[in-house]
């Protein structure tokens, strides 16, 4: 089987554990579930509630704003009208990445090279 952008062990499903995430530049941890045996680019896979995915939204747009390194690429959560998408903003375009949808379970999976998590259990 040719290789995918998931590390999977398939001999069992994922667990979701609570954790909290953050990245070294936004502002404070997050509450969420965090996938065992599973990483999407070598970084682990979060699913967080609408209210955290909001402030998440909150802290990449002022991150942007107030960033000390103009024209570098940061992701960017935004929430309009009930949808929520991901940019990569580079200076002052945005190229849309994905957009996010909720699961089953109504949380929302943030995982890939823009999301480098730091995991705290």
């Amino acid at each position: 089987m040719p290789p995918t952008a998931y590390t999977v062990d398939t001999s069992q499903r994922p667990r979701w554990t609570p954790a909290w995430i953050g990245l070294p530049d936004l502002p404070a941890p997050y509450p969420a579930l965090v996938a065992t045996r599973r990483r999407r680019h070598t970084n682990p896979i979060a699913r967080v509630s609408l209210p955290v995915l909001q402030r998440l939204a909150g802290d990449t747009i002022d991150r942007w704003h107030t960033d000390p390194e103009p024209g570098r690429l940061l992701p960017v959560i935004t929430v309009h009208d009930g949808a929520v998408h991901i940019l990569a903003r580079f200076g002052d375009r945005d190229t849309p990445v994905e957009p996010l949808p909720p699961d089953a379970d109504g949380l929302y999976r943030i995982a890939g090279p823009l999301w480098p998590w730091i995991v705290s259990f």
